[in-house]
């Protein structure tokens, strides 16, 4: 279990005082990363080029995408939630097969998403219920091979080089709450990371996360202003903010306080240990901005998507995959400017 300094991520609360200011000396870090983001916006290296759109409002093809993996062929698969499925799609964007699956409660519009990822041809996908998800192991045709139960439910998915599955569990128990859980492929779990500091609320505890290719993880908080990196043995190595927010939005609803506004959306890796952050509702351009870090958490430019976007992929070509028109196409965009960029490392 990762234990983080509060200093090195964000004000605690004094709950009992009844405060809910940041110490100065965080105000003063949170306004220095926000300026390094204006500055690093302001003198822009990257920009996107669109190659490829799939779907649309006048097609059939994608009804609501939540989820996309890409396979070392340049293959996509896709998770539809209005209709309960997965669909490949090759380079080109031809449709090749489409398969479904029974979801209990009327089909899965109310759910964030499906994660899924490729490893050794196999397919994996997270499918949930509110309080259960399963994982479905497909392989490269759409055959389905087997499913197995996860202990809890689950909001994001990655496939590891050694055969085993990591994912991100959701609770609303707090030691439960903001771990990545290591399974082996029949749902065994092997080990448990928590990345969450111990006064953080569980339901502020939803993550998504990355493991790069040495073992370490890389963390982002839904509904709170935190990015981690976490070395290979679970300790931290840095923590940063991007946004200058110390307080989510809330609204209550029953007995519980929930959070209503995310700040991050989701993450991705590039083979060149770049991280991609895709911002929420407090981001200048909401759910559009695609902030671009260096694996040393160094904010290298801002992104601008053309369309809101709840997913982001990008595959080992260095293409970027977001979404538009309300999940109804799924746009491909080529990064301009990387090609430099890698040259003068």
């Amino acid at each position: 279990m990762a234990t983080f300094p509060s200093t090195l991520i964000q004000s605690r609360e004094k709950r009992g005082a009844g405060r809910k200011r940041p110490a100065p000396s965080l105000l003063l870090a949170a306004a220095m990363l926000l300026t390094t983001g204006l500055y690093a916006s302001g003198g822009t290296r990257f920009r996107l080029e669109e190659v490829l759109s799939i779907g649309g409002a006048q097609s059939d093809l994608i009804s609501m995408w939540v989820g996309a993996a890409v396979d070392q062929e340049g293959f996509l698969y896709v998770t539809d939630a209005l209709e309960s499925a997965l669909k490949k799609f090759d380079p080109s964007g031809r449709l090749v097969k489409s398969t479904t699956w029974a979801q209990p409660g009327g089909g899965g519009f109310g759910m964030r998403r499906y994660p899924l990822d490729i490893s050794n041809r196999n397919v994996y996908v997270v499918v949930s219920s509110p309080f259960q998800s399963s994982v479905k192991v497909y392989d490269s045709d759409l055959n389905l091979k087997t499913s197995f139960d996860l202990p809890d439910p689950a909001d994001d998915l990655q496939a590891l080089p050694d055969g085993r599955l990591a994912y991100s569990s959701v609770s609303m128990v707090k030691d439960r709450a903001g771990c990545v859980r290591i399974i082996d492929r029949s749902g065994l779990r092997h080990k448990t990371i928590s990345c969450r500091q111990e006064d953080d609320p569980a339901t502020l505890s939803m993550i998504d996360f990355r493991f790069a290719d040495d073992g370490s993880l890389f963390v982002v908080f839904n509904y709170l202003d935190r990015i981690l990196k976490l070395d290979r043995k679970g300790r931290l190595v840095w923590a940063k903010g991007l946004l200058g927010v110390s307080k989510v939005k809330t609204k209550k609803i029953l007995f519980k306080t929930v959070p209503v506004t995310p700040t991050f959306k989701d993450v991705a890796l590039d083979g060149a240990g770049r991280l991609f952050v895709l911002g929420g509702g407090y981001s200048r351009n909401r759910s559009r901005d695609v902030y671009v870090l260096d694996s040393d958490g160094r904010l290298l430019d801002t992104l601008t998507l053309p369309q809101p976007s709840h997913c982001l992929v990008v595959d080992r070509f260095g293409f970027l995959y977001a979404r538009a028109d309300q999940g109804m196409t799924l746009k491909k965009y080529k990064i301009i400017g990387f090609e430099d960029d890698d040259a003068r490392r």
